[in-house]
């Protein structure tokens, strides 16, 4: 039986060559998720500015709860602008945080940060605006 042989620059590599390349796309978040991984950074460093709030979250975690959230209907422009309420509630009374951790409360409590946020912008439908049955 003839094995192949890693180099030595493959062999701490998870699936050999390439595989970290295709590890840190999985853990990462990609486009439209990265940008509201990052406006919760944004949101929750005004919060943790002077304050000790741990307001870290794996990405992989982070992607899990916003996939499930797309899957019941809620936008990212929701939960982008729900961050911010969370936190101006955090910061101004409104919103109670445990242990100090800000993501473990508004994971929690999205449900109730996500209905004080605007409703989504619906698209008209596509084709003709009135009914075929309009007369002049």
């Amino acid at each position: 039986m003839n094995v192949a042989r890693l180099s030595k620059d493959d062999w701490d590599t998870p699936g050999g060559p390439g595989g970290e390349e295709v590890l840190a796309s999985v853990s990462v978040p990609q486009g439209p998720a990265r940008a509201l991984l990052a406006a919760w950074r944004q949101a929750a460093a005004a919060a943790t500015d002077g304050r000790v709030f741990k307001s870290t979250v794996k990405p992989a975690e982070f992607n899990a709860f916003r996939r499930a959230r797309l899957g019941t209907g809620v936008t990212d422009e929701q939960l982008a602008a729900s961050f911010e309420i969370f936190i101006t509630a955090v910061r101004f009374g409104g919103a109670s945080v445990r242990h100090n951790d800000l993501w473990r409360a508004y994971a929690a409590s999205w449900a109730r940060w996500v209905a004080q946020t605007p409703a989504p912008v619906t698209r008209p439908p596509a084709g003709p605006t009135r009914s075929s049955n309009w007369q002049r």
